[in-house]
Parts: C-alpha cells; structure tokens; sequence
C-alpha cells in the first residue's frame, strides 16, 4: 500500500473512490438526532441549514417542529441556490439566528469564520471529522476566542455517509452557542440514538 492509500484509509478515506461531487456526503438520519437528543428543549425553533444538500438534516430537524431556511450552492431541487461564503449579515433569513450543518469539509474552515465573523449567530453546529482541529487551520480557529467552539461532541458511532454499510469515519458536532454554556456539557460524546 502506498504512504498516499495508507494515510487516506487511517483518515477513514479511499482514495481509490475519489471524492463525491461537490464534496456532498449526506448526514446520516442518526447523527442529526443525536444532536437533537443532546440540545433538549434548547433546540432552535428556526434554524438556517447553509449547505442543505439533498434536505437530509433538514427533514430530520422539521419531523422536530423546526422551521428550516435552506440554502445551497448547487441547485439540487426546492431551496434558495447561492453562495454561502459571499453572503452578508443581511442575508439571513432571521434573528437570533441559529445555524445548523455539514459543510462540505474541504471549505469547513471558510463556512466556520463566515459565519462567525459575518452573521455572529446565537447557535451553530457543524458535523466535521473528528481530527477537523488537528491541522494549522484547526489551531488558529481554536486559537482565537470568536471561532472557537463552545461544546465539543464527538458522535460515539460512526457515520455511512454513502450508504454502503461499512462506516469509517469518526465525526463530531462541533458547536458555538454562549447561551448554553451554563446548561450543557461543554463536552459530552453522543450515544446513538434508540
């Protein structure tokens, strides 16, 4: 095996199946709800969903009485087609805002200092590999007090993004929410919902 397959299968990747268009990976059902399951009552009645995908979040967030603003780059069906990372404050659908996604991870690090820095939501949560902040880019976020997470939340199973029953890869909700810090564990691994 070359240093090249061998890093990407330690990485939970094969480089021999190339990278989704896009970079889409759809949110397993399950991870959603564990989210949902760790936020109780504190789950935001409205949510933006900035990089919808095929709605696999969003429907799992709707079955729970959320109302939910979807937006994508890619025209997959019923949403508002734009580009997240060019958007401004006064695009947001409403206020407090409240953000709930998986952003395509080789743009995780933009999607998380544009909306830190530009729409300065009361709640976000981003599904990201678990090492997400084990990189340069990683520690400058971590590094600076306004991108750092709040509550880390590591998915205590793993996820099938492509739906061919052998998951590899670790994933976390990596979240910002100042109003729960009190309420919540800042770090708490999520058990698979029953």
């Amino acid at each position: 095996m070359s240093e090249t397959h061998l890093g990407a299968a330690m990485a939970g990747g094969n480089p021999s199946q190339g990278r989704s268009d896009h970079d889409l990976y759809e949110t397993p059902p399950a991870a959603t709800l564990a989210l949902i399951n760790w936020l109780g009552p504190a789950l935001p009645a409205q949510v933006w969903e900035i990089a919808c995908g095929n709605h696999h979040i969003t429907n799992v967030l709707r079955g729970h009485g959320c109302e939910v603003f979807e937006n994508d780059l890619i025209d997959r069906g019923d949403h508002v087609v734009s580009d997240y990372l060019a958007s401004s404050s006064a695009d947001a659908p409403f206020s407090p805002l409240a953000i709930i996604t998986n952003p395509p991870w080789d743009q995780a690090s933009a999607f998380i200092e544009h909306s830190l820095l530009v729409h300065q939501p009361r709640f976000m949560a981003l599904l990201l590999k678990a090492q997400f902040f084990h990189n340069r880019a990683g520690v400058k976020l971590s590094g600076n007090p306004l991108t750092r997470p709040t509550h880390t939340l590591p998915v205590s199973f793993r996820l099938d993004f492509r739906g061919r029953q052998n998951p590899a890869m670790d994933c976390t909700w990596f979240v910002w929410a100042p109003d729960l810090v009190d309420s919540h564990p800042r770090f708490e691994a999520l058990a698979r919902p029953v």
